[in-house]
């Protein structure tokens, strides 16, 4: 892109000097009578006064075509300089404004995720993000891939992951999980060990090429671990057997064109509406329409399909089924605005 932009702003040059070769073999084999390669050679030794030796003295009135040749080529060549210098400052102070710029924002930033790695599956989660308003910085370090970036305004530093300044530019101080989906385990576990050591409290989901690193990715500090050929080949398995069921999951987990119906995770908070409750004297569905299909309670526990007479503890994480309103409506009704 960058030697394109450097293209586009010397082309007008670049075409003079070639119709200066033209003009000037052209003119020694009028003037002089030499042939082609003779009034060619004169002609890139005059224009860039390397002071070869002549092929013969030329007559006067190739002196003064020489002359003329030279005075042409040295205007073009400091047209081309000037061309190819603005370019470099130019562009060199957009990439500086766009760094600051990145700065600034990302500084603001906070309960946001990293998303290192922006390829395919990078890609796909950053579009998943923008979809639900989730707040995130990618880190890649193919410059190239930062043009693509500023142009979906999605805050970005370019860099390798794996050391720590680059993870305290995207902001991991303040951040609140981070995603290693790098192309390869050694680099995602370099970055699982890295933000662990930096935030032991932080949330780090990693993506495992392999399934025997799932378990050295685990070790690193990953809270999650992602296998996608394994979660792939199960998908596959469930769309052949169980279709319908497929469906709904594909509306409720990344929505659908007709069917307003989401699936979310809300955590309980200490004097909220539901807190110290049983699920039945909540009034959850009643009130917000909202269905709870499971509950994760402080301990780790996961109850699938609890009881009415489940108590509703603070910490608890809720999953549920509902339209985006009803969500919300739950959501306040568990402490959350």
């Amino acid at each position: 892109m960058r030697e394109a932009g450097l293209f586009n702003q010397l082309k007008v040059p670049i075409a003079l000097i070639f119709c200066l070769l033209m003009l000037g073999t052209a003119g020694y084999g009028l003037i002089e009578g030499w042939g082609l390669l003779d009034s060619l050679y004169m002609t890139v030794i005059t224009l860039s006064t390397v002071g070869y030796r002549e092929i013969e003295p030329p007559s006067p009135a190739g002196q003064l075509f020489t002359v003329a040749l030279i005075v042409f080529g040295v205007v073009i060549a400091g047209f081309i300089v000037r061309a190819a210098f603005e370019f470099a400052v130019s562009e060199h102070t957009r990439q500086m404004l766009r760094r600051r710029k990145m700065r600034g924002i990302i500084g603001k930033m906070s309960d946001h995720f990293i998303v290192c790695g922006y390829g395919r599956m990078g890609q796909e989660v950053s579009r998943a993000f923008r979809q639900r308003g989730i707040a995130h910085v990618v880190v890649d370090n193919n410059p190239e891939r930062l043009f693509d970036l500023i142009e979906a305004d999605i805050p970005s530093v370019v860099g390798d992951a794996t050391e720590d300044d680059t993870l305290l530019d995207a902001g991991i101080r303040t951040a609140k999980g981070i995603i290693a989906v790098t192309n390869t385990d050694a680099e995602n576990t370099f970055i699982t060990l890295s933000a662990r050591a930096m935030r032991p409290d932080l949330l780090i989901v990693a993506r495992a090429e392999a399934r025997e690193a799932e378990k050295k990715l685990q070790m690193a500090g990953a809270d999650k671990v992602v296998t996608p050929y394994v979660i792939g080949g199960r998908r596959l398995a469930a769309a052949a057997t169980q279709p319908t069921v497929v469906d709904f999951l594909d509306i409720v987990m990344h929505g659908g064109p007709d069917v307003e119906l989401a699936m979310r995770e809300l955590t309980v908070e200490e004097g909220a509406d539901v807190h110290a409750k049983t699920l039945g004297e909540s009034g959850i569905r009643e009130k917000s329409g909202a269905v709870v299909v499971a509950m994760k309670d402080t301990d780790g526990v996961l109850h699938s399909n609890p009881r009415a007479d489940h108590i509703i503890c603070a910490g608890d994480i809720l999953i549920c089924i509902g339209t985006i309103q009803e969500l919300k409506t739950l959501a306040e009704m568990c402490g959350r605005p």
